[in-house]
């Protein structure tokens, strides 16, 4: 079977657009938030885990960032960049973490130091999936608060639950709650925060 950019988006049908892609959206209170999606999977034969951004992909962010930061309205944005993989080694996590097969090694992204170069000071929040890891904290490369997805719908080890984040925003200020299923619902178990944002 060949994985393709479209047949591995087909799931995604809930997207703004194909990646890459820059939306900007207006909550409720009035805060400002800009997301840029990117499609970080590596489309070689062979390929399961890896991921990878292109040249192409990270012209196109420094670009779309630019546009931002020259045409940013009153207040600034508070910019989230989305991808499959993560651009960070997450395995000084794995002693510490109880959320985690010991014996798994968690892949990296190729080329996310130049990813994390470009966030430096720009992005404010990266969100990523991909290990089913549930993790948050702030990253000292790129200055902003990375968020590692847990899964909600794949059985997990017997080590963690299934689980998900909410991200809570109070003007420049910023926490994270997960969400951990207890064989009947979710419920809140561990928060990470708050940080302040530089905006």
């Amino acid at each position: 079977n060949e994985l393709t950019p479209s047949r591995c988006l087909s799931g995604f049908s809930g997207l703004p657009a194909p990646p890459p892609y820059a939306t900007r959206r207006v909550a409720r209170n009035g805060a400002h938030f800009e997301f840029f999606g990117l499609d970080s999977n590596l489309y070689e034969e062979g390929n399961v885990a890896r991921g990878e951004l292109s040249v192409a992909s990270l012209a196109w962010l420094s670009k779309e960032l630019y546009r931002s930061e020259t045409n940013s309205p009153t207040p600034m944005p508070i910019r989230i960049l989305l991808l499959h993989h993560h651009p960070v080694d997450l395995n000084r996590f794995r002693k510490t973490s109880r959320k985690i097969l010991l014996w798994k090694r968690l892949t990296q992204m190729d080329g996310g130091d130049r990813l994390l170069d470009l966030c430096h000071g720009r992005i404010h929040v990266i969100l990523h999936g991909h290990e089913h890891f549930p993790i948050a904290f702030h990253d000292r490369k790129s200055q902003a608060i990375i968020v590692s997805a847990g899964t909600v719908s794949q059985r997990q080890n017997k080590y963690s639950s299934n689980s998900f984040f909410s991200l809570l925003f109070d003007g420049n200020t910023m926490s994270v709650v997960e969400y951990c299923w207890t064989g009947g619902r979710f419920q809140p178990q561990e928060s990470f925060g708050p940080w302040q944002l530089a905006i």
